[in-house]
């Protein structure tokens, strides 16, 4: 058989490959379909050349798409779901299951529940033991830059009186309040709060935040919303007078309500539409899916938006639930096979008379009459004759690193390392661990900018108009300039350090260079450099007043950089040069 001679190329030396017929490898019946499309093409060419023009065009946008092998449809991709929703869309009929399926998963799932602590832990902390989101008052006087001394004392001893006498039923305080929310953030996958107008118990400030579960907000399109009857669709504003309103063309002002939120003719959230009861209350007798109106203003409602045109969040847990639930029947599985492998039991079989206990009349029985008995450790039951010893047997010793991969792959579903997800720091070198960490530290930052945005700016708003309304600040300076006042610091803590002296050196050569500045610096109280250099002073002038010798304090030599503990050896030494020689040169750059 002889074979035909490819063309080379000159320059290459290679075989110059003829272009495939992009038929060729279709079947009859799609070649058939595609035929007679473009026997219509060209009849409708003749009626319409515009039509016909746009057909041929989405013929050869659709050949293309399936030029990718992502795109093609098989017998191996028809699990892909290839359709082309919104983010709102892929949500209806989901987004409950998928929430109560992360609960279920902290509820009971050791690794899932230690995947939300290790993120508010981190996140949000404690304020009040010296680590968590605190929020300073940074008003400015009139035309100016210079802080104004007289009102920032003032919001600030109020804060701290009524910063844990904020939230509505008055059982949490500030740091409570940001915990749950960070809590609902990763659970729920959104933040639902309610702002009052109203003191919270035990308060005479009128303000408080009350915190809702995201259920209050419906997502199914079939719920009905309050009265109007209209669960999703446009709704026809009416003035005090019953009438519509009509707009500057004299056309009826429209809203339109998507799950839960209403948006005016521009898609801007004017309300939201909360139930008045939370839907899984089984402690009231006729629980109701009656819905109340709130405006925007008074809604706190974020999430960590993936989609440009989402409006509602889903759990951080969405890519590692099914994994997250293996992994527990995993562990049973396990368990299981471990107290198969400890049974060590002998039998006695033989055809003499039948003495075996389970044949008790007692012997509970299923449904289909099979006498149902137990594995114990040490079992010996009794036959005649012969005796044979059975034990069983384990999967294999392959667990532990299977364990570890699926673990792993949870934390990078959730967004965290497996070291903070297991608590195993054994499985990686320093370097590795440092790494990790610091793209975690990355991940709990954007959660902090999002609650300090979203959470604590509006509360501190909210709680300054309430000092004016109560005469804790002037009440008509406020009114002439709100923005003024509302300025704020929020401060977020950062993470301690892993290796205290490279790292503390590394930043005091940098602060010392002019490469860093003294806020860019490793924060682990959360303290704002305004405040933490006026800390060191008030330490230092108290450390002069009463004569103690500590170095950074009163002036003396400091140790040198590269080497702090031979500078600090040579500093001890009473016939040592000056500490000051061994600081290290620096180039200029």
């Amino acid at each position: 058989m002889t074979l035909p001679l490819l063309r080379m190329d000159a320059t290459t030396g290679l075989p110059v490959r003829r272009p495939a017929d992009d038929r060729a490898g279709q079947p009859l019946f799609v070649r058939a379909v595609s035929a007679a499309g473009r026997v219509v093409d060209g009849l409708l060419f003749v009626v319409s050349p515009g039509r016909a023009a746009r057909r041929a065009y989405e013929r050869q946008m659709f050949l293309a798409a399936r030029g990718f092998d992502a795109a093609d449809s098989s017998r191996l991709t028809q699990h892909r779901r290839n359709q082309t929703r919104d983010a709102d869309s892929e949500l209806n009929g989901k987004l409950g299951k998928l929430r109560n399926f992360a609960r279920e998963e902290v509820r009971n799932n050791p690794i899932a529940r230690n995947m939300k602590r290790t993120h508010g832990v981190n996140v949000v902390g404690d304020a009040d033991v010296g680590q968590g989101i605190t929020i300073d008052p940074a008003v400015r006087l009139p035309g100016s830059d210079e802080p104004d001394e007289a009102v920032n004392r003032a919001l600030k001893r109020a804060w701290e009186y009524y910063r844990d006498r904020l939230e509505y039923r008055g059982r949490l305080g500030f740091a409570d309040l940001l915990s749950v929310a960070d809590g609902e953030l990763v659970e729920s996958g959104e933040v639902l709060a309610q702002l009052h107008s109203r003191p919270a118990s035990g308060s005479d400030l009128p303000f408080s935040v009350e915190m809702l579960e995201a259920d209050r907000l419906p997502m199914n399109a079939d719920t009905v919303l309050g009265s109007t009857g209209v669960a999703y669709g446009v709704v026809v504003m009416t003035g005090a007078d019953g009438r519509p309103q009509l707009d500057a063309n004299g056309k009826p002002v429209e809203h339109y309500i998507k799950h839960g939120i209403e948006y005016d003719g521009n898609w801007q959230p004017v309300a939201y539409h909360l139930l008045e009861q939370h839907p899984g209350n089984d402690q009231i007798l006729r629980p109701t899916l009656t819905t109340h109106r709130v405006a925007a203003g008074e809604v706190l409602h974020y999430f960590v938006a993936e989609r440009s045109e989402q409006s509602r969040g889903v759990s951080h847990y969405i890519a590692a639930l099914p994994m997250l639930a293996d992994l527990r029947d995993l562990v049973s599985w396990e368990l299981i096979a471990a107290k198969v492998q400890a049974i060590y039991g002998a039998h006695f079989s033989g055809a003499g008379p039948n003495n075996l206990a389970y044949t008790s009349p007692s012997t509970p029985k299923d449904s289909l009459g099979n006498e149902v008995s137990q594995l114990q450790p040490g079992t010996v039951t009794y036959g005649s004759e012969k005796v044979e010893f059975y034990q069983g047997a384990r999967p294999g010793g392959t667990f532990l690193p299977f364990f570890q991969s699926l673990v792993r792959l949870c934390g990078a579903g959730f967004g965290i390392g497996y070291s903070s997800v297991a608590k195993d720091y054994s499985q990686g070198a320093y370097s590795a661990l440092r790494q990790e960490d610091n793209e975690d530290e990355r991940a709990y930052r954007r959660a902090q900018g999002l609650h300090a945005r979203h959470f604590c700016r509006p509360v501190w708003a909210r709680f300054v108009r309430a000092c004016a309304l109560k005469g804790i600040i002037d009440a008509r300076e406020y009114a002439r300039d709100p923005a003024r006042f509302h300025r704020c610091e929020i401060n977020c803590p950062g993470r301690k350090h892993i290796n205290p002296l490279q790292e503390m050196t590394a930043e005091a050569v940098a602060v010392a260079n002019g490469f860093k500045t003294l806020d860019e610096v490793i924060n682990v109280s959360g303290m704002e450099p305004t405040d933490r250099l006026k800390s060191l002073a008030a330490y230092k002038a108290q450390a002069e007043s009463s004569g103690l010798s500590l170095g950074w304090a009163v002036g003396k030599p400091k140790p040198g950089i590269n080497n702090p503990v031979a500078a600090n050896v040579a500093a001890q030494s009473p016939d040592a040069e000056p500490v000051e020689d061994l600081q290290p040169e620096v180039a200029n750059v």
